[in-house]
């Protein structure tokens, strides 16, 4: 069984987890768990992690995509490990909420463990490619999420950028990975792999910009299509578990692992 964690987020009385049916983020009730034990947002782990592993996350469902979330459909397939020259590296598989406090309570913790890789996944309704992205912005979110709830500011405030990063007057600003996308995409062999510098500004760029916050060495976002438009959740799996290698690559070469 792949290995799972589970995201629990303030005081909420409903399971994130698996708790999103239908057009709304509709609650289990679990209000009687919740109130003996409320305490700060964590992640709880099904197993003591190794000395190094990578991240790897899907999204759950949102709007038009109720029933299953193509990007967490391929990442729960993947294994539980990866051996790359020589060292096994654990892959941890976390399913997050379509919800902007989700994202907040989990990418810090995600980083805390000081992970050699983050990749995070998304569906993309209207592509027929995996599509790497080179980057996200920092600001545009002005949608509700799955919640039906928005950010107090459309601009996120950033931990590490520099006033040479700043654009349009310090109104936006662009996070990069230094992975190499583009070389990236052309050695995948099993799928058509495109580089993208479209993100969105939705909870795809937002979970990517956050995560860019913390690292832009270790960190990369793939959108993925529709489950069977045109390739199978194994076939979206593979393309994944190529990618993670082909980071591994360059950080190995640049003796960042």
């Amino acid at each position: 069984m792949p290995k799972l964690m589970r995201i629990e987020v303030g005081l909420s009385s409903f399971e994130l987890f698996f708790g999103f049916n239908g057009n709304r983020a509709r609650a289990v009730n679990l209000s009687p768990w919740v109130d003996k034990h409320r305490r700060a947002p964590h992640i709880a782990h099904t197993h003591v992690m190794p000395s190094r592993t990578i991240v790897v996350t899907g999204f759950g469902p949102f709007a038009g995509h109720e029933e299953r979330n193509a990007s967490w459909e391929a990442v729960r397939l993947l294994p539980n490990s990866l051996v790359h020259g020589g060292r096994e590296y654990a892959l941890k598989k976390l399913q997050v909420p379509v919800t902007y406090e989700a994202v907040d309570a989990v990418v810090p913790r995600v980083w805390e463990e000081s992970p050699a890789l983050v990749v995070h996944c998304g569906v993309h309704g209207n592509i027929s490619t995996i599509n790497l992205e080179q980057c996200s912005y920092s600001s545009g979110y002005c949608r509700p999420d799955f919640a039906n709830k928005c950010l107090p500011c459309d601009k996120v405030a950033l931990r590490s950028v520099s006033a040479g990063e700043e654009e349009d007057g310090g109104k936006c600003v662009r996070l990069d990975t230094n992975l190499k996308v583009e070389s990236i995409a052309r050695e995948l062999s099993t799928v058509r792999c495109v580089h993208s510098t479209e993100v969105g500004n939705y909870l795809c760029g937002y979970i990517y910009l956050k995560s860019l916050d913390f690292s832009r060495d270790r960190t990369l976002f793939i959108h993925v299509p529709s489950v069977g438009k045109p390739y199978s959740s194994e076939q979206t799996k593979d393309a994944i578990f190529q990618v993670l290698g082909r980071c591994l690559d360059q950080l190995d070469s640049e003796g960042k692992l």
